[in-house]
């Protein structure tokens, strides 16, 4: 038989009922419902030259290359086709860029040699960046 006053007796280490049936009870409360944050981000790094080179296009040049950067990152299939990105008034909400400021924006950085444009009649713009615009040179 084992020695009560052991401290290494296996046996002690029992829980009283009264502990048990609260550590039960803990367990089955129900978790609190974590809501992620869906909000846009960018993902880095973007190289300051590239940053640079469309806030001098214009001024509104850094928001539009920050959008199309989203865009292509988020990859929904809706804005993006071959690269492409369909630069509309959604995707630059909250930035406080009207349709002209957008339009004159992504033929400044078109101009800068910054981005690519497909146009398609009236429909908004398609704007591709330049392939190594988002790359890290050492």
């Amino acid at each position: 038989m084992l020695d009560p006053v052991n401290p290494f007796d296996p046996a002690g280490l029992n829980l009283p009922p009264d502990l048990a049936k609260r550590g039960a009870s803990a367990t089955t409360r129900k978790r609190k419902v974590v809501r992620r944050n869906r909000a846009r981000f960018v993902k880095g790094p973007i190289p300051f030259e590239a940053m640079r080179s469309a806030h001098r296009a214009h001024r509104a040049g850094l928001p539009i290359l920050l959008c199309l950067k989203i865009a292509l990152d988020s990859g929904d299939r809706r804005c993006v086709k071959d690269g492409f990105v369909k630069v509309t008034a959604d995707l630059c909400d909250g930035l406080g860029i009207s349709a002209r400021t957008r339009q004159r924006a992504i033929l400044a950085l078109e101009a800068a040699g910054l981005v690519r444009v497909k146009r398609e009649g009236h429909a908004a713009a398609l704007v591709r960046p330049v392939a190594d615009l988002f790359q890290i040179r050492g």
